[in-house]
């Protein structure tokens, strides 16, 4: 980190940030050579398509923050057939070839390796300019991956964020034969991360695909992106100026998201002043659903309304800024980014027992944790709410509360583990 001097107008220096403490005076040219010392952070993004809307999860967002915490300069290798990335803040999008036929490709290479090529390529031409390698999910073709660049950069660091949901967990405790030779020798990788307490408690007492992992696994969790308010001056609403609505957002209709329970939840309440709006790109089986609901309970008709996919992220923020109450009804999720972004805004959350749930609710003491598909607590909770029956008033506040001392990105990047790993002469202080 650096600032500059100015004398009359003109550049005479710069002091460079090497810790809390100590404040070096250096000349341009210094401040280049500073520069060109900088750590480099890679994130190998997987997913075949880096869509515009990613830019704002836990994808882009973890090596963005970390990058502005520890001083880093941060590339996102990617593959996208369709579209560059350009400019996003101050992150380096590195945009790679891939074959016309990766999607039939894909249909056969389960294990990714194939359609992985291209990552291979860029690794054995530039492990040794890289500094920590970030991947997402502890794949098979991560697997090749970390073991190429470590092959060729013996000195970097391999973080791996595992992105996953309990049932997941489970599952992958024991897995089968292969993917525990493949990584039979963790030493490969120096930090692994899951998303919720639940998950990192399972990881603690059992190991992963049979290993010991202790040392090298913490939790840290999804978070809200504090700059983007600041960017675009959003202020978060009063508790006294929101409105009598509840949200949900989300991909409608899919089976993990269970919207349907909602419908199902709220077609024998009278919602009173209170309205429901569901945000988010749906499927024509659920257009199918909402359009029965509504013809069923002519009631709701401007009660319940299907406001479908918002690509405006002000406009989807002004909703959360807006409603008084956040509802998730899904059956499984990893660590959902509409947690920390409802948490932000105060809304009260009612949620199923999924991944993240006891966390963003502080264990259910400033919203509420129901069960997987019960209809009936969905329906009560919502009925105490519509009868002043919570003082979500006072949960308005504490959830703001929670939101800034573990949900915030900025604040998230400082766990010790993260300290420690990326923890270099130069850093943020």
């Amino acid at each position: 980190m650096y600032h500059y001097l100015l004398k009359e107008n003109k550049d005479i220096g710069y002091i460079i940030l090497k810790n809390e403490n100590i404040h070096v005076l250096g000349t341009p040219e210094d401040l280049e050579l500073f520069k060109k010392n900088k750590k480099k952070l890679t994130l190998l993004y997987e997913p075949f398509e880096l869509q515009k809307e990613f830019l704002y999860k836990d994808v882009i967002l973890m090596p963005y923050y970390l990058g502005k915490e520890y001083d880093l300069d941060v590339d996102i290798v990617y593959f996208n057939n369709k579209r560059e990335i350009n400019n996003f803040r101050n992150l380096k999008f590195i945009k790679l070839k891939k074959s016309r036929y990766y999607k039939w490709i894909a249909k056969f290479d389960k294990l990714g390796i194939i359609n992985n090529l291209f990552f291979i390529k860029y690794l054995i031409e530039n492990s040794k300019k890289i500094d920590y390698l970030m991947l997402f999910h502890l794949s098979v073709a991560n697997s090749f991956l970390i073991r190429i660049y470590k092959f060729f950069n013996k000195k970097g660091k391999v973080y791996i964020k595992l992105d996953i949901n309990k049932k997941t967990t489970l599952k992958n405790i024991k897995n089968n034969f292969v993917r525990r030779k493949l990584f039979f020798d963790f030493k490969y990788i120096d930090l692994i991360s899951c998303e919720t307490e639940e998950n990192f408690i399972l990881f603690k007492e059992n190991g992963y695909y049979g290993k010991n992992i202790k040392e090298k696994i913490t939790c840290i969790s999804n978070g809200f992106d504090e700059d983007y308010l600041i960017e675009n001056k959003i202020q978060v609403k009063k508790y006294e100026e929101k409105e009598n609505i509840m949200i949900t957002v989300g991909r409608l209709g899919t089976i993990e998201k269970n919207n349907e329970l909602l419908l199902n939840a709220i077609k024998d309440i009278d919602l009173e002043n209170w309205k429901i709006l569901l945000i988010g790109p749906y499927t024509e089986e659920f257009k199918k659903i909402y359009d029965k609901f509504i013809e069923q309970n002519q009631d709701k008709k401007d009660k319940v309304i299907l406001l479908g996919s918002i690509k405006d992220r002000n406009l989807l923020y002004n909703y959360y800024n807006e409603s008084k109450v956040f509802i998730l009804t899904s059956r499984w999720e990893g660590f959902a980014i509409v947690y920390p972004e409802a948490l932000r805004f105060g809304d009260y959350i009612i949620t199923t027992n999924v991944g993240g749930a006891r966390d963003i609710t502080s264990n259910g003491s400033i919203g509420v944790v129901i069960d997987i598909e019960n209809e009936k607590q969905l329906q009560n909770e919502i009925i105490k709410v519509i009868e002043n029956k919570v003082d979500i008033g006072k949960k308005y506040n504490e959830s703001l509360k929670l939101s800034n001392e573990k949900f915030l990105w900025s604040s998230i990047v400082k766990n010790k583990k993260l300290i420690d790993f990326f923890g270099e002469e130069f850093k943020n202080e």
